[in-house]
């Protein structure tokens, strides 16, 4: 009676203000628990047509409304209208998804699986095979059920179907996975499905299952679950229950029920002689239980394939194992990302989800599709980058809400925890204590974390101990095995390596790890540094490089912690291997670090050696340091350098560095090569070859390289081979001897490649392919473009991550690859996007200095207006790099800028002397005669000599060409530089004012 005298319009919609609005609510509330009251009436009545009016009405005011929604289906059904039943279930589900991330509760989800599991009625279309198709009976299978209707519409044949769950979602990025595992499953009787916890493995099974059964390929499709059995001998329960064998006398107690002596015959006999799917879920925690029952049912079944899902593998001989990997954020394009961006719309479909941020999260999350759920869930009330900058503690940020959520699934934490309760305490001890490295490890330093090192050090054959537990951990899947070249290192996840980490700060351990790990990264430090200098040098190089981030992250602790003697060790040894690979630049950042971690520091007399190393390398390394750095490394070593106990190669080594004169550096040079250490008369003559090439005496620096080469050779030197092999190669083409180019480039390829120096041999390329554009040999000069654009990642101009310098080589070789086939306008145009891609900071290199100089020749002789724009460029430029290191000069490279330089003076303005100087012609020829007698690199035909000499030839003719020359002929090597630095000041008018256009930094 009360709904009765209920009006159109709500009490209260006619009161203004709070008062209106409290009047409101509690009339809803009102009105809401009259129509519960009503339907309850109604449904004891027998009146299911009223419960289906009140319940639609709920339901249309609140689409979540689980209570009106159970008491719709209940009364559709009851009136045999199932398959609207069933879309009233589809309705609320969808709802609870969109609004609350969450499935309906577990009684709704029975009531929809009880509804499927109903003989079809003759009245209800929604059960006719030929409306379902596969849809329908992906349907059925979806809650569970039997479905005699499945299978039919496809050709297939009716499939039982039981324990098969409905998806709430999507299933995202996993349709290559279910394929995979479906041929799997076709080729072979028992997959297992393989994977850390959160990886997707029990939807991706439920998945292959549901499609099974829409298919009809299979009488029966069972899914059975484990993850509640908490012992092997339960196993037998869970397959009579997903079978649907209910043992006589059911008590619900295990005992009761094991009790029972035909239940194994009952679970046996139900899928003899039948075509049967079964899936056993979550098996890892009873694997002697699950791999029994897999054998003796595959044994008594025939027709019968078995699916589980693990974190280990069962170890039988028939198991075929399916290791599934984790979403790919794919650089924003990924399933990871995909699967974030829906969930996210799915909690607030407003949020602003940037593709770059979501992919970093995705990457962070080891792209586990449980994690990445649970961080997308977080969107509802926190924008990405506040998810991404909680990540640090992603045990407390990634809970799930969803209620329906298995215990184990309900937080990130839980899930590892699930793995680590299945764990021996010395794999649990393993876990946390390798949880330290950043990056993978091999089983040696797991060894040395783990305290199971042999006696005497930390390096050696790892023992059983160690190696069971990996074992245990790699079972468990809580560790990746990967191998290169025949070396195994293990993976570890970045959640599983912060579960381990925060485990270890609980029990207090987390210094002693740590400090085992700086004690391992010193002892392979020490054993790489001596290899490096005189045994396998390229296993050496390769070891290094593979624990690179591990050894950077002990050297940072080591500095927190103030470990000096691990901090020079392990620098000393990554030096080394960057200066072999060709990427010594990279020791730019450690520097200082180095140097403030020795302040105060009493050296003992072991740390000596590796502390006078470290000093050489920091000094050594002063193109990429501070002067005043430099200075603070110099000024240690020389102290150190009085002590007694440095050993005589890191002393000869030192003396090169603390000289303080041409004079002094020259005699030591000479001393030095005369020593009978084999070894350190090599480094001596090299030392003088680069001295030489520095100082543009190339003939002299090509000889000591020689004799250094030779020496290399005789000691069986890889390193030393290859590095002087490279050096010989690069002054061939810095002569514009390309005929010789090839024959020291082979006699380095081999052993850069052994010793893995993918930068050297990148710049190898490059020589080579002058030399071929030198050579006239077009067909080859293309092959080695594509093959060095290939060896970069076809980077083209545009690649991002590509260092300028790298694109420049790229565009640099197209240029001349064009002036070859006579595409002047092609040439220019590539030789200006090389240039455009070097920013302000990058400009300030040699390499720069280079390019720019062969492209201001190809504008000054092709007579374009852009060239004095560039000139003037080039001219400031080389002028500021002079003034910020007054001291320094190398000779090719400034050498170079002055033949481009003299040759666009000496041209003039659009190719000729119109508009131009008589002192800007005479200036230029004599910028050439510098260039030359500082023997300015040669390596593209347009920087050789004798071109230059014809073209400003022409303009000025052979007596004032021949009066230059002899005029720098005439000149201290000393003073060629200071000679042409003062030519440039004065040539500012022979390019300013020109009406050229842009310089290179605006093409």
């Amino acid at each position: 009676g009360a709904l009765v005298l209920w009006h159109d319009e709500d009490p209260g919609a006619d009161v203004p203000g709070p008062v209106g609005q409290a009047l409101r609510a509690e009339a809803t509330r009102l009105r809401d628990g009259l129509t519960v009251a009503l339907r309850s009436a109604a449904a004891a009545a027998g009146d299911q047509e009223t419960v289906v009016a009140l319940a639609t009405a709920a339901l249309d005011r609140d689409e979540t409304d689980e209570d009106a929604a159970r008491d719709l289906m209940t009364a559709l059904a009851a009136s045999g209208r199932v398959r609207e039943a069933l879309a009233a279930y589809a309705r609320v589900r969808h709802a609870l998804v969109r609004e609350l991330g969450t499935d309906p509760a577990p009684d709704l989800q029975r009531l929809a699986a009880d509804l499927l599991d109903r003989p079809p009625s003759p009245g209800d279309p929604a059960r006719s095979p030929a409306r379902d198709g596969e849809a329908g009976a992906l349907a059925a299978a979806s809650v569970g059920g039997t479905d005699p209707a499945a299978g039919t519409a496809t050709g297939g044949r009716a499939t039982q179907v039981r324990g098969v769950r409905l998806a709430s979602d999507a299933l995202v990025g996993r349709d290559d996975d279910v394929d995979r595992v479906r041929d799997a499953l076709a080729r072979s009787r028992l997959v297992t499905v393989l994977g850390p916890g959160g990886l997707g493995k029990t939807r991706l099974a439920q998945e292959v299952a549901r499609r099974a059964a829409a298919t009809g390929t299979v009488d029966l499709v069972v899914v059975v679950e484990l993850a509640g059995v908490r012992a092997d001998e339960d196993v037998v329960v869970a397959l009579a229950d997903g079978l649907g064998i209910s043992p006589p006398g059911r008590t619900g107690r295990l005992a009761d029920r094991l009790a029972a002596p035909e239940l194994r015959e009952q679970v046996l006999d139900r899928v003899r002689g039948r075509d049967v799917l079964l899936v056993l879920d979550n098996c890892e925690h009873v694997l002697d239980g699950a791999a029994r029952w897999a054998a003796d049912l595959l044994g008594a079944a025939p027709h019968l394939t078995v699916l589980t899902t693990s974190r280990s593998p069962l170890r039988l001989a028939a198991e075929h194992v399916y290791p599934l990997d984790a979403l790919g954020a794919d650089g924003g394009t990924g399933p990871a990302v995909r699967l974030f961006v829906e969930r996210a719309r799915a909690v607030r479909p407003g949020a602003s989800l940037p593709p770059d941020v979501v992919a970093r999260l995705c990457e962070r999350l080891d792209g586990l599709p449980l994690a990445i759920e649970l961080a997308a869930a977080r969107v509802r009330t926190m924008s990405v980058e506040d998810v991404e900058r909680h990540l640090d503690e992603r045990f407390a940020l990634l809970r799930s809400g969803d209620r329906l959520a298995a215990d184990r699934h309900r937080t990130l934490e839980a899930v590892i925890e699930w793995s680590w309760n299945l764990l021996a305490e010395p794999e649990q001890d393993l876990l946390c204590r390798a949880a330290v490295f950043p990056d993978g490890f091999s089983a040696e330093a797991a060894q040395a974390v783990a305290g199971d090192a042999p006696p005497g050090g930390l390096l050696g054959t790892p023992r059983w101990g160690t190696l069971d537990a990996l074992d245990g951990l790699v079972a468990q899947s809580l560790l990746r095995v990967t191998e290169d070249d025949g070396v195994v290192r293990y993976r570890m996840l970045e959640t599983v390596r912060e579960f381990g980490a925060l485990r270890l700060q609980d029990a207090g351990t987390t210094a002693v790890a740590r400090e085992a790990v700086q004690r391992w990264a010193a002892a392979l430090a020490e054993r790489c540094a001596d290899a490096l200098v005189g045994g396998d040098q390229a296993a050496a190089a390769t070891d290094l490089r593979r624990e690179q981030e591990n050894l950077l992250f002990a050297l940072r602790e080591a500095v927190q912690d103030a470990r000096p003697g691990v901090v020079v060790r392990v620098f000393t040894a990554l030096m080394g291997s960057w200066l072999l690979l060709g990427i010594e630049d990279q020791a730019a950042g450690l520097v200082e670090v180095v140097l403030d971690s020795v302040v105060g520091w009493e050296v003992p007399c072991e740390d000596v050696q590796p502390a006078a190393l470290a000093l050489a390398a920091v000094a050594g390394a002063g193109a990429f340091a501070r002067p005043e750095l430099t200075a603070r490394a110099l000024g240690r070593l020389r102290r150190l350098l009085r002590r007694p106990d440095v050993g005589p190669r890191t002393r000869a080594f030192a003396r090169l560095l603390t000289v303080r004169s041409t004079e002094e550096m020259e005699a030591t040079l000479a001393r030095l090569r005369a020593d009978d250490d084999a070894f350190v008369a090599m480094l001596a003559e090299f030392t003088t070859a680069q001295m030489a090439e520095n100082e543009g005496r190339l003939a002299e620096a090509r000889s000591w390289g020689a004799l250094a080469h030779e020496r290399a050779v005789a000691r069986g030197d890889v390193a030393a081979r290859a590095t002087t092999a490279m050096f010989l190669a690069s002054c061939a083409s810095e002569a514009g001897d390309a005929a010789d180019v090839g024959r020291w480039a082979e006699a380095a390829r081999d052993h850069l490649r052994a010793l893995g120096a993918t930068a050297t041999l990148q710049q190898l390329d490059w020589v080579e392919m002058s030399a071929a554009v030198t050579l006239g040999e077009t067909e080859r000069a293309e092959r080695l473009l594509a093959a060095f654009d290939g060896a970069v990642g076809g980077v083209g101009f545009g690649g991002a991550d590509v260092p300028p310098d790298v694109r420049s080589v790229v565009a640099m070789g197209r240029a001349e690859v064009a002036a070859m086939h006579g595409d002047e306008d092609a040439t220019l145009a590539l030789y200006g996007e090389a240039a455009a891609s070097f920013d302000d900071e990058a400009r300030w290199s040699p390499w720069y200095v280079l390019l720019v100089s062969s492209w201001l020749v190809r504008l000054a002789t092709a007579g374009s207006a852009l060239a004095p724009a560039v000139a003037e460029e080039l001219r400031a430029l080389v002028l500021g790099m002079h003034r910020a290191r007054p001291h320094f000069v190398d000779y090719p490279v400034v050498g170079t800028s002055f033949l481009a330089l003299g040759v666009a003076s000496a041209l003039g303005r659009g190719g000729s002397r119109a508009g131009g100087s008589d002192d800007g012609a005479e200036r230029g020829v004599l910028l050439v005669a510098l260039a030359e007698r500082m023997g300015s690199r040669q390596d593209q035909p347009s920087l050789r000599h004798e071109n230059a000499w014809a073209q400003v030839t022409g303009v000025v003719g052979p007596v004032l060409a021949e009066r230059a020359r002899a005029e720098a002929h005439d000149l201290d090597r000393g003073d060629l530089a200071r000679r042409g630095f003062a030519l440039l000041d004065e040539a500012e008018a022979d390019f300013e004012g020109d009406a050229g256009g842009d310089g290179p930094s605006d093409v």
